[in-house]
């Protein structure tokens, strides 16, 4: 996956450090994996203009994906593993709050084990379609709740399938802009949207 994780703040082109990473100073076997800070979640439904089918679908991919992708490094206590991961789900549970997938798979994790869901069961190509058409659908003003979803949205849509081009260029120009997803305070639980 390229950028998504390139800019973690929606900053750079650069690897989020590992020291900027919750844990990645510690020895292997003492990283742990961090829950997903959401003081309130920023993409329901009544905040966009995606329909509560919608938001769960992605939720929901996004929380089996993040536990098929990425437990294996997760459990062994690897920092970019677990920053990806968690990502995913912070994404999942902004879209739906207690999404079960996405509750399941952080409370697993938490525990140092492999959480039990079945595959994310999308095809990533058809999935980064729908991102780029729900992120289209997205329109607002720069820092609104909408505005910020779009660019996660076609950062995911880039990232999932590399082979979509128009994704690819709506990641790539959005990120030449300066309007690369604010996934950092996402992650750390600082965003705030008009």
């Amino acid at each position: 996956m390229r950028a998504l994780f390139y800019a973690l703040a929606g900053f750079c082109a650069a690897p989020l450090a590992a020291q900027d990473t919750p844990g990645a100073n510690l020895a292997p076997e003492k990283r742990t994996f961090v829950r997903p800070k959401i003081p309130a979640a920023l993409f329901t439904q009544d905040k966009t203009a995606l329909l509560d089918i919608e938001c769960e679908r992605l939720a929901t991919f996004l929380a089996r994906y993040a536990a098929e992708k990425y437990t294996a490094g997760i459990l062994r206590g690897d920092a970019e593993a677990m920053t990806r991961g968690r990502l995913f789900l912070t994404i999942s549970l902004h879209l739906v709050p207690l999404n079960a997938s996405a509750v399941h798979c952080a409370d697993r994790w938490l525990e140092g084990k492999a959480p039990t869901l079945p595959p994310h069961g999308e095809d990533l190509r058809v999935l980064s379609g729908f991102l780029l058409t729900a992120a289209q659908r997205q329109a607002g003003a720069p820092g609104t709740t909408r505005d910020v979803l779009a660019r996660i949205l076609i950062r995911l849509a880039a990232d999932l399938d590399p082979e979509n081009e128009d994704a690819i260029y709506a990641s790539e120009l959005q990120d030449r802009d300066g309007k690369a997803p604010p996934l950092r305070e996402l992650l750390e639980g600082t965003l705030t949207v008009q």
